[in-house]
């Protein structure tokens, strides 16, 4: 089963996991900014792949690997 994670990267070309969360809402707290910050940016990101941001949503699976 696939579930989001929200991360901060760096603004690079590598984009390297600062912080990062299961929800937008946790890593809104974590960093004392408004959720609707990290919400925008990533849908946006979403819509254009090439805009660049420093949150980030990512899809990962849970399931092990056997």
């Amino acid at each position: 089963m696939m579930h989001p994670v929200y991360m901060v990267v760096t603004q690079d070309k590598y984009e390297l996991p600062i912080a990062w969360a299961e929800s937008a809402w946790e890593l809104a707290r974590m960093l004392g900014v408004d959720v609707t910050s990290i919400l925008k940016a990533t849908g946006r990101r979403e819509k254009n792949p090439r805009k660049k941001s420093k949150y980030k949503l990512v899809w990962v699976n849970d399931q092990d690997e056997e």
